[in-house]
């Protein structure tokens, strides 16, 4: 909080200012394949971790857009009964920058009482609106037929792409709070 210097009248005193700013980087992730049990865990709803393809890594294969974070031609479907070779966590989501901000007024009321105040409040949530995605869609297949005793997986066409945010739009917020 900051006062802001300004005296004379009940005008002009009683300003306060306030802010945060947050800088993250991004969350850690894997690439997976997607909800069906390939190494043969029992469990369907085990993401494993795909193989990635000879020639990518992981800085590689990290395309960065906001359209396509990662480029899912650097992956391949490990074989039945196996899992992927690529490791835990090697990506990582956009950071998040965010600014609130916060104006308030506190005016004294001594005709009512000597603790008495009303306070107005002027609130900004991401008050520049930037946008800070969330993780890409990581389940890079679905469950394909079974050709010549080979599991296929079919690839998710919105892998590697945003569905989410981490924080909202911008919000305006006002109050009046009395305290007394």
């Amino acid at each position: 909080m900051y006062d802001l210097p300004f005296h004379g009248n009940k005008f002009v005193e009683g300003w306060e200012l306030s802010g945060i700013l947050s800088v993250t980087s991004g969350f850690p992730f894997s690439v997976t394949t997607g909800s069906f049990d390939v190494a043969g865990v029992g469990n369907p709803n085990v993401y494993q971790r795909v193989n990635i393809v000879p020639g990518c890594t992981a800085k590689s294969a990290t395309l960065g857009t906001k359209t396509k974070w990662f480029n899912p031609a650097c992956f391949s479907l490990p074989l039945v009964g196996t899992f992927g070779d690529q490791g835990r966590n090697s990506f990582t989501s956009p950071g998040i920058r965010d600014v609130d901000f916060a104006i308030l007024k506190d005016t004294k009321v001594p005709r009512i009482s000597e603790t008495f105040d009303v306070q107005f409040r002027a609130e900004a949530f991401n008050l520049f609106n930037h946008t800070n995605l969330g993780l890409p869609v990581v389940g890079l297949y679905s469950q394909g037929p079974v050709v010549n005793g080979v599991l296929t997986g079919i690839v998710n066409p919105s892998a590697g792409t945003f569905s989410s945010t981490f924080t909202p739009q911008r919000t305006l917020q006002f109050g009046l709070k009395i305290l007394f």
